[in-house]
């Protein structure tokens, strides 16, 4: 059998012409390509040290600024800085926290204006807090409700709190809420001086729907509520005088007071009679009805003031009873005595000062009104005389002339003579804080947004453009900063009534016409604080239910 003849095995090493051309041409281009690549990176790093170079150009000429900018910065104390902020915050007693006819009022605008001071910068945001907490005004009971909410989470804005005005109303099933609520801020205000109290059942529920007790437990509780270490108190609603009277005892360093009487007529066998004593009280002011004259009697005969120095009434009516009052001996220490007639548009009821240089020697300012009739015997003592500008009848303007003709007789030493305008709110007693001056100075204008004041040697007037607006201020104080990065200004929209009512009157004067009449404009407005009260409610209840399921819990274990 015969084998088949095998070719030799091929050598792999052996070079072959096609794949070394290939292989050629493949290192060709890998060489060119790192070539590129190279040259692309030689590139890129030559770009990137003009770009560091530049960067560093930049920084030096920024480290330049910054420490040329440094020399002549300065950093003033907080003490320093809030005087300086002073200057664009008008105090609270240029301005009339209670509801206004416009908005924005005056007060809303200066809000406004604490609230930018604290969102400016840290610095100005330590010293803009007390700023903005240092006077709270509530309005109604939701902002009342975040306050107190507020103060429990960051207790030391409490310390702040020097003045609260509560100007809201109290429906009849809220009375308990309210209570609660206003302890708990109270409590969280250790250094609280000054509060006016106008607690009060709101229009909407009526006489015929509410009895009056509800009024009176509300006003009666919330009293008892009040620090005992208060330095001005100010009881503007309606004061039944025998709540005030069980607790007027314990207000033993009361330095200021202010009280409106009621009508005590019908039941003035109920009026108190006891004997008070008010030892630290300075300043007093009344506010007199005329339901309330012989309320005003029963007062002046009871209430000893051995250091009264500052006294003003209101008097919607004449009072037989003001020479009972400052003929008391206790009242012998008064300098100044303002006898404002709110009565505009009748013409001017005489009242009688011929008991004057007697019961008040040493009286230096006194303000008057039309119908004042000076005494034939003259007070040496008196030194200052303003009187209010009547806007009523003719007869009014006759009165006054009389009484600045009658001056230099009436008051021998008498070296200034000034008119008030009654356009200024009536919160503040603007004679006592603008007190005259014997030597002659330049006009002063206190300007604010939306408020100013000019004070001469002889006028203290109301410059500012009167307000126009159609909507009802209706709004309430914040004091809680809404940002994130501020660890709290989560309840801006909640306790700020610009946030919510505010916003909402806005959207209805766009869609309503502007001839709507005023039924429309109350009738929306209650619907307004019904929906609130309702919103009150409901925070209220689901806090009632987490109380009952942490109850129901703690049984269950």
């Amino acid at each position: 059998m015969s084998r088949r003849p095998h070719s030799p095995p091929l050598d792999p090493s052996a070079p072959s012409s096609l794949s070394k051309k290939s292989e050629d041409v493949e290192e060709a281009d890998t060489l060119f390509k790192i070539k590129e690549l190279q040259l692309a990176l030689h590139e890129l790093q030559e770009e990137n040290d003009h770009l560091r170079g530049k960067l560093r150009t930049s920084e030096a000429r920024l480290h330049a600024l910054e420490k040329s900018q440094a020399k002549r910065a300065v950093y003033l104390p907080d003490e320093i800085l809030r005087l300086i902020l002073l200057r664009a915050v008008p105090s609270t007693a240029f301005l009339d926290t209670s509801h206004s006819l416009f908005y924005p009022s005056p007060y809303a605008r200066a809000l406004t204006t604490r609230k930018s001071i604290v969102l400016t910068c840290a610095q100005w945001a330590r010293v803009g807090y007390e700023l903005l907490y240092e006077t709270v005004t509530l309005h109604r009971l939701g902002p009342l409700v975040a306050l107190a909410r507020t103060l429990a989470s960051r207790p030391a804005l409490g310390d702040f709190v020097r003045a609260i005005y509560i100007h809201l109303g109290v429906l009849q099933g809220h009375t308990q809420l309210y209570l609660h609520v206003l302890q708990a801020v109270l409590t969280a205000c250790p250094r609280l001086e000054h509060i006016t109290h106008n607690a009060q059942l709101p229009d909407l529920e009526g006489a015929g729907r509410v009895s009056h007790h509800v009024h009176y437990e509300v006003l009666g509780r919330s009293l008892g509520l009040l620090p005992r270490g208060l330095r001005k108190l100010e009881i503007l609603s309606g004061l039944w005088m025998n709540l005030f009277v069980n607790i007027a005892g314990e207000f033993m360093v009361l330095e200021e007071l202010s009280v409106a009487l009621q009508s005590f007529d019908r039941n003035l066998e109920n009026f108190p009679t006891e004997q008070l004593e008010f030892p630290r009280l300075t300043s007093l002011r009344v506010s007199v009805d005329r339901g309330s004259v012989r309320a005003f009697g029963t007062v002046a005969h009871n209430w000893r003031t051995p250091a009264l120095t500052h006294l003003r009434l209101d008097l919607h009516t004449v009072s037989e009873h003001i020479d009972t009052f400052l003929l008391a001996p206790s009242r012998s220490r008064i300098r100044y005595l303002n006898l404002h007639s709110c009565c505009d548009t009748q013409s001017p009821e005489t009242i009688q000062l011929e008991f004057l240089p007697h019961a008040c020697p040493a009286l230096a300012h006194i303000v008057l009104s039309a119908g004042a009739t000076l005494s034939e015997t003259p007070h040496p003592s008196v030194r200052h005389l303003d009187l209010w500008t009547p806007r009523g009848p003719q007869l009014s303007i006759d009165c006054l002339e009389r009484i600045r003709a009658e001056a230099p007789r009436a008051f021998p030493g008498h070296c200034t003579l000034r008119m008030v305008d009654r356009a200024l709110p009536g919160a503040t007693d603007w004679p006592r804080l603008f007190p005259p001056t014997v030597d002659a100075t330049e006009a002063v204008d206190y300007v604010f947004e939306g408020f100013c004041v000019r004070v001469t040697d002889d006028a203290i007037t109301r410059v500012d453009a009167q307000l126009i607006g159609s909507e009802n201020e209706g709004s309430d104080s914040d004091y809680t900063p809404n940002s994130d990065d501020d660890q709290e200004w989560d309840s801006d929209t909640e306790s700020d009534g610009r946030g919510s009512d505010g916003d909402d009157d806005n959207d209805d004067d766009e869609d309503d016409d502007d001839d709507d009449d005023e039924e429309d404009d109350d009738d929306d407005e209650n619907d307004e604080d019904l929906c609130l009260e309702e919103e009150v409610l409901a925070i209220w209840e689901r806090a009632q239910a987490l109380q009952d399921g942490s109850d129901e819990d703690t049984d269950g274990d």
